[in-house]
């Protein structure tokens, strides 16, 4: 099993808070076996928009393709001002062309493209909280 956690502290460098719980948290996907990767976003060049690939120096294309390989897709915020990071924001925006292929039953574009993945695993919402709710 796979676990990919976008992280999305505004600290470039050192331990920010929800790093810190990432790394607790990530101390239980090692106790049961469960392969991960934590994926800093701020350290990314991602290009605001809402497609999969927003072209030359997008660096989000490559991560997509971690999220899709992956079995479980944790999202690591802090909270400010009752909202999550803009890093994190960024994040579920690059999500929306995947989200709308997936609503409309259509198979989803990036699976032609050759930077990404062929046959991805896409977790539904539930099978993510049943097995988050099993590693804990």
């Amino acid at each position: 099993m796979k676990a990919i956690v976008l992280l999305g502290t505004l600290k470039r460098e050192g331990l920010s808070h929800t790093e810190t719980l990432v790394e607790f948290f990530t101390g239980y996907l090692q106790k049961k076996s469960v392969d991960f990767e934590v994926v800093k976003l701020v350290r990314h060049h991602i290009l605001p928009g809402t497609y999969s690939n927003m072209g030359e120096g997008d660096d989000w294309p490559a991560i997509l393709e971690k999220i899709t390989a992956a079995d479980i897709l944790i999202f690591a915020t802090p909270i400010w001002w009752g909202n999550h990071s803009s890093e994190t924001q960024r994040a579920i925006e690059r999500l929306d062309e995947l989200h709308d292929e997936i609503m409309e039953g259509k198979p989803p574009g990036w699976r032609a493209r050759p930077q990404v993945s062929s046959s991805p695993a896409i977790p539904t919402d539930r099978s993510i909280s049943l097995v988050a709710s099993a590693i804990l």
